[in-house]
């Protein structure tokens, strides 16, 4: 099965709240992320819907304790706990938060720093 991910994805674990359109708070625990998106798992089957937005906050004491904001689109789940993450929106500096993050991680910066070029070129 050919790789249909374009931006590099890395396994890291820290805490993440979903806010959900009703305002119903959810908590659970990013397990991998990348530039455009998220693998979580939940603290409890949530019964999120595939297509449903939510708002969601990310803590990455790693980088100084920055918080990452923005809004994601549910894309899968594995129909217990685990979710699939599309980030909608993400302000400029927290992409620029999660770049370092990666970077740091995956240890290639070149081709975290293509990735992030094109998706801003996207952006623009």
């Amino acid at each position: 099965m050919q790789e249909k991910r374009k931006y590099t994805r890395i396994s890291y674990t820290t805490d993440i709240e979903l806010v959900r359109e009703n305002g119903q708070k959810v908590t659970g625990e990013v397990l991998n992320i990348c530039l455009k998106g998220s693998y979580v798992s939940l603290s409890k089957v949530q019964g999120l819907d595939i297509n449903e937005i939510v708002s969601f906050s990310i803590r990455f004491a790693e980088i100084n304790d920055i918080v990452v904001t923005g809004s994601a689109v549910v894309i899968w789940h594995d129909n217990k706990r685990g979710y699939g993450l599309y980030f909608a929106s993400l302000d400029l500096s927290g992409l620029g938060n999660l770049k370092r993050l990666i970077a740091i991680n995956f240890k290639d910066a070149d081709r975290i720093e293509k990735e992030f070029e094109g998706l801003i070129h996207k952006q623009t």
